[in-house]
Order: C-alpha cells, then sequence, then structure tokens
C-alpha cells in the first residue's frame, strides 16, 4: 500500500507542538514569578481583567512536563508512571474545584498558593479563583496528554477529541474578550472567569495535544500529501480568521455607531461571499492543477501501459523461442534430465533419462516416481532426494538403481532443488563402475603378490644376513692363525731375515689386518639386519663431541673441528654413534691432504625432522658417481690414496633408513664434501 504521509509537515508539527510547551511552561513561570514580586503586568495583563490563578500556572507547567516528556523520553522506564502521576495531580484538584461549583463543597485547593494576596485580590466583587471553564480544560487536557504515547488508534481519537474540546473552549473564551462578550470567558457570573492569557496558554497547549500526533486520527486527514490534504491546509487558516475578522469589525460598527445596522449587515454578507468565492476560485485551481497532473500521469500510463504490452509480448515471444531452443537441447543431451514436483509427478524428463529407464517419454511424463519404481522409498538415493525436496539443499552422489526390469545401473546424480521441487542430472556410469571394480580387484591381487614377494625377499635378505655373518666369522679364525704365525715368524728371526722378506712380511701383517677391518665391517653391516632399535633422547652436542675425540685420535690429524650447537633428537644413540664415527672420520680422511684440513658439524630443525650436516674441505668426489657412493664395497678413491673397506658410508645409509630418516651428500672434485642425514621428529622405525 502506498504511503502518503507527509513526513516533513508531520516533523514541522510536532517541533512546533515542543515549542508551544516550552512558551506555555515560560509564561507560567513568570506568571508565578510575578505573584511573588507582585508583578501585576504579568498576572494582570488587562487591568480590569482577572488575574491567572497561581494554582492555574502550577497546573500548565506541570502540563507541558507531561507533553515534552511524551514526546522526548517515552522509552524511559520512568516515564509513564510519572506521567501518571503528574496526570493525578492535575485532575484530582481541578475535579474538587467543580465539585465546589456544582455541588457547594469546600475544598479550597485553589487558595493553597499565595492566600494572602489572593485575598485581596478581588474583580467585580469576585475573589480570585480558578474559573469553571478553566478547571473543566485541565481535566480534559492532562488525560489527553497522558493518551499521546498509546499505540492504539482509539487512544490517538481519545487524545485528539480532548484537545479539540480544550481548542473550541480556549477559542470561545479569546473570542469572548475580543468580543466583549463576558459570558465565553465566564459563562457562570457569581464565579472567576478564565483569564486572557489563561485562555491563550490552553489554545496553544490543545494545538500542541492536536501536532503530537499528526500521522494518526482526524489530524491525521489533513497531514497526507493527498490533494485532499493540502486543500484544506490552505481553507484552514481563512475558516479560522475570515469569521473573526468579519464579526469583529461588524461589532465595531455597533460598537461605535459609525454606520447603520442594515449597513453593516450589508457589507458582512458581501465580504462572506467574496471570500467564499475566492476560497471556491482557489480550491478548483488547486484541484484543477492536481487533476490535470492526474490526467497526464494517466495518459503517460497507458502509454507506458501499451510499450510494456508490446514489450511483453516480444519477450514472451523471445521466451518461447528460447524455451524451443531449451528443450531441444536438453533433449539432445546425453546426461538424464528429470524434473519431479513437490508431489514426486514427474514434469519433464529428456531422451537420455528414456533410454536410461528403457521406457517411452510419454510413459514417465505426468506419472509419480514412487508408482514408477515401487520400494525406491526404501533406498538410500530416495533419503537423499527426500533431503533436497525438504531442506532445499544440493546433493551429489554416486548410486545404484534398480530399474522396473530388474536392472541394475550405477549413476552419478547431482541433485538441484527448484522451485517446483528438484531437478536431477544423472550421468550412466555403469561401464566405470565396472572397469573400477574391476581395477580394484587387480589392485587387490596386485597387493597379495606384493605381500608375497616381498616375504620372499625378506626370507632372502634374512638368509644372506646369516650367510654373511657366517662367512665372515668363519674368516676370522684363519686369519688370527695366520697373523699369529707371522707375528711368531717376525719375533723368531726378525733379526735373520733380509730386508725384503722384512717387509713382505710386514705388509703381509697389515693385509691380514686390513681384511679384519673388512670382515667387521662385514659383521657389522649383518648385524644391522636383525638389531632392533632403542630409541631414547640423545644430547648430539655431547656424543658428537666425544666421536670427534675418538677419530682424531685414531686418525693423527691435526685437523680442526668446528662442532656448532647440534638439536637434540629421539634416536638409537649406539647406532647414531656409528654414523657419525663413520662420516666424521672420513671428513678427516678425506681432508688431511688439504693445506689447512677443517671439518664443520651443524644441524637443523624444522617441524618433521631434524638434520645434520658434516662438512669437509677435503679432496671431494665427482657427483656423476653419487650414485655409487653408498653401495657396499664402491669406492670412489684409490686404496693406495686413501684406505678403507668400502663399507662405513653403506652402513651410515643402512642405520639412517631404520630409522626412517634420509641421507645424501653434495661435493665437487677439490671443493670438500658435505654428508647429511636427516631423522624424523616423529621416530619412525624401519625393519631394514
Amino acid at each position: 500500500m502506498t504511503d502518503h504521509r507527509n513526513r516533513r509537515l508531520e516533523a514541522q508539527l510536532v517541533e512546533a507542538g515542543k515549542w508551544h510547551s516550552i512558551l506555555v511552561i515560560a509564561l507560567a513561570i513568570a506568571v508565578l514569578i510575578s505573584w511573588q514580586l507582585d508583578w501585576r503586568i504579568v498576572k494582570q495583563p488587562i487591568a480590569k481583567f482577572v488575574s491567572m490563578n497561581p494554582l492555574t500556572a502550577v497546573f500548565f507547567i506541570l502540563s507541558g512536563f507531561i507533553y515534552l516528556l511524551q514526546l522526548r523520553a517515552p522509552e524511559k522506564r520512568f516515564v509513564q508512571p510519572l506521567v501518571l502521576f503528574l496526570t493525578f495531580v492535575i485532575v484530582v484538584p481541578s475535579a474538587l474545584r467543580l465539585a465546589e461549583i456544582f455541588w457547594g463543597l469546600e475544598f479550597k485547593v485553589d487558595q493553597i498558593l499565595f492566600a494572602s494576596k489572593l485575598a485581596d485580590e478581588v474583580v467585580n466583587n469576585i475573589p480570585n479563583r480558578v474559573a469553571p471553564n478553566t478547571a473543566t480544560c485541565f481535566v480534559l487536557l492532562a488525560p489527553a496528554m497522558a493518551l499521546l504515547n498509546k499505540k492504539s488508534r482509539a487512544a490517538a481519537y481519545a487524545a485528539q477529541v480532548g484537545g479539540t474540546a480544550v481548542l473550541a473552549i480556549s477559542v470561545l473564551s479569546l473570542l469572548g474578550y475580543l468580543y466583549q462578550v463576558p459570558e465565553f470567558y465566564g459563562p457562570l457570573v457569581k464565579y472567576t472567569p478564565m483569564a486572557i492569557h489563561t485562555a491563550l496558554c490552553f489554545f496553544v497547549m490543545a494545538l500542541s495535544v492536536l501536532y503530537a500526533t499528526p500521522e494518526r486520527g482526524f489530524v491525521g486527514v489533513f497531514t497526507k500529501r493527498l490533494a485532499g490534504s493540502k486543500s484544506a491546509l490552505l481553507l484552514i487558516p481563512a475558516i479560522f480568521v475570515v469569521p473573526v475578522v468579519f464579526g469583529y469589525l461588524r461589532l465595531r460598527g455597533r460598537w461605535g455607531e459609525e454606520y447603520p445596522v442594515e449597513f453593516g449587515v450589508a457589507v458582512l454578507i458581501l465580504l462572506i461571499m467574496v471570500v467564499l468565492f475566492s476560497l471556491a476560485w482557489l480550491n478548483a485551481r488547486v484541484l484543477n492543477k492536481q487533476h490535470a497532473l492526474l490526467l497526464a500521469s494517466e495518459a503517460k500510463l497507458e502509454l507506458f501501459n501499451k510499450q510494456l504490452e508490446s514489450k511483453v509480448q516480444e519477450k514472451a515471444s523471445a521466451i518461447l523461442r528460447t524455451e524451443s531452443r531449451l528443450k531441444h537441447i536438453l533433449d539432445s543431451m546425453l546426461e538424464g534430465i528429470q524434473i519431479i514436483d513437490r508431489n514426486w509427478v514427474y514434469l519433464y524428463v529428456n531422451e537420455a533419462v528414456s533410454k536410461q529407464a528403457q521406457k517411452p517419454v510419454s510413459e514417465l511424463l505426468g506419472k509419480r516416481f514412487l508408482d514408477l519404481y515401487p520400494g525406491v522409498e526404501k533406498t538410500d538415493l530416495f533419503s537423499t532426494l527426500m533431503h533436497t525436496m525438504q531442506q532445499r539443499e544440493p546433493r551429489h552422489l554416486e548410486t545404484p538403481f534398480e530399474h522396473a526390469d530388474g536392472r541394475v545401473g550405477w549413476y552419478e546424480m547431482s541433485i538441484q532443488p527448484i522451485p517446483e521441487g528438484i531437478f536431477i542430472l544423472t550421468i550412466d556410469i555403469t561401464e566405470r563402475h565396472k572397469a573400477r571394480e574391476e581395477l580394484v580387484e587387480a589392485n587387490e591381487q596386485l597387493e597379495i603378490k606384493v605381500a608375497e614377494r616381498t616375504a620372499q625377499l625378506k626370507n632372502i635378505n634374512t638368509e644372506l644376513e646369516a650367510f654373511s655373518y657366517s662367512v665372515s666369522h668363519d674368516l676370522k679364525g684363519p686369519l688370527h692363525t695366520l697373523e699369529g704365525y707371522a707375528a711368531m715368524l717376525e719375533k723368531m728371526a726378525g733379526s735373520s731375515l733380509t730386508p725384503q722378506a722384512l717387509e713382505i712380511l710386514i705388509s703381509m701383517r697389515a693385509q691380514v689386518k686390513r681384511m679384519e677391518r673388512l670382515i667387521q665391517d662385514l659383521l657389522d653391516l649383518a648385524k644391522l639386519g636383525t638389531q632392533a632399535i632403542r630409541a631414547e633422547q640423545v644430547d648430539m652436542r655431547a656424543l658428537v663431541g666425544d666421536v670427534v675425540a675418538e677419530a682424531s685420535h685414531r686418525a693423527f690429524t691435526t685437523a680442526s673441528v668446528n662442532v656448532q650447537e647440534l638439536h637434540h633428537v629421539t634416536a638409537d644413540k649406539e647406532l647414531l654413534r656409528q654414523v657419525f664415527y663413520n662420516l666424521i672420520s672420513n671428513a678427516l680422511k678425506y681432508s688431511s691432504r688439504s693445506e689447512r684440513p677443517h671439518v664443520e658439524i651443524y644441524s637443523e630443525q624444522n617441524e618433521r625432522e631434524t638434520t645434520y650436516h658434516v662438512r669437509d674441505n677435503g679432496v671431494g668426489y665427482d657427483m656423476a658417481l653419487a650414485d655409487k657412493l653408498f653401495s657396499p664395497f664402491q669406492r670412489l678413491h684409490k686404496t693406495s690414496d686413501f684406505e678403507g673397506s668400502g663399507i662405513g658410508l653403506a652402513i651410515v645409509q643402512r642405520i639412517v633408513h631404520k630409522h626412517g630418516g634420509r641421507v645424501w651428500a653434495t661435493s665437487s672434485p677439490g671443493n670438500g664434501a658435505t654428508f647429511s642425514i636427516s631423522i624424523p621428529r616423529a621416530l619412525q622405525v624401519s625393519a631394514a
């Protein structure tokens, strides 16, 4: 519904009501001060007329505060109880005063303030009391202001009726002063009449009540943005002002006897006719202008409707053509398209669905999905369809589906909610699902074969390790015997041997020692296959320090070794000692021919692993030969240049792999080498 409220005018009226109440409060306070200081010009503006009673001034102050509270702070919790209390304070004394007047009771509530000064305030032998019409106005005004914040239409009408009644009484009193008719402002001759500024205050406060709710009640008729409201706003000032002015002019002639009564009446009638004609002309002009705008708008609207109808027809034709093309496209798609309404009735299926179901389209359209496929409501597919239908959430799934003829196919389905129900896109993946199952079965067979082959390899490795250990152990006996005989020969005939024979004997003993080291390395390598990891927290700085001291002593080297702060690690301490002994021994050996042999050991760590580096400035090696580096018995340098068995790095790799780590090296000839190992922070033990 269109909102015809004139919010700007409503805001102006509310703001005017606020200032009206402030003005009344200020005037009432001035009257009370004038009673205290005896300023007659304020409390009695016209000498021959009555003064405003002090209680009347107090009630005006309270009425103004009620209005401001209702207007500015209606949501505060204390406001409504305070408004009711102030209303009670105003209404009860006013009602008691009316009881004094009409039933002859004596309460004298209006003589409490300034009692001694009130006794001297006598006009026309009538004491200064609250006038009957004044008390009546307060009885009407206070409840009207108390209803201003109520949201119901009845409360708005009640407040505006009360305000209108007060407005009528105040206007009657003001006309009485203007036309010199005492009965208007003092209807009961023997009682105090309403003071002129009291009547003016009631007039202003009554307007404030009407202004407070300009959008509701009968006042709302005058505040719309419609032509009737605008016309009424133009007429209202003339309705109130013209009769008052003309009546005053008529009475003025009678008072001064400046012209005959007949002449005055004729002039009054003529002026009324002229004014009414002018108002009728002005109203007709405004309404004609509004009507002309309405006719012009109707003509534009009619033209717009015709243009709109033409565009709608064009759009409808375009939509029909688009719908025809879309239907052709959907019918030609390889994917199945289904639209099912909220009652599970097929609204649309394309040819692909017909082929999937092996039923003509005519047998599917208009039929219930549940009737075509009995028992489908018990499947997981129907639960998914129901979820999308009720929760309006899309779903995607791969599912088997049993057709009416017993065939079971696999389909990939995308289900989307639409206003009519659900939209289903289906792709027949029966062959793909069959191929996937065959692939899964093949993978399972492959895993079985891999497991069998792995078990065979483990058995072979176990046998090889046992054989290597047995051979190495059996070779130690003859070597010990040979080395013993060589030592006895040297001792028994050492002085009688020729230098050449002695050199041969010494070489033979050295080769026996070399063979023993080789056999020991083979035994160590063989033991690794069955040795279990004994993991513990290892202080690497202390371990590497011990290894450096031992290796340096055995190598008889003066190389500088820089061991930086090393991260702790969880590993097998003894196996890790063997790793670093082999790496550091190699670094000292291959850097021994450098001018200033130097070895550096450092580490780094991330969230997954701890990495240690052993870097030397030795002879290095060609990276093209790096694939042979960790293979047993593979050497990149001649034995005559650097002695060794060729098994040390293989042992390093086996131990690191056993910890689930990695080992690698970087180098170039003449520029030294860096060997690196990484140990997982979460230790993963390998059985290898």
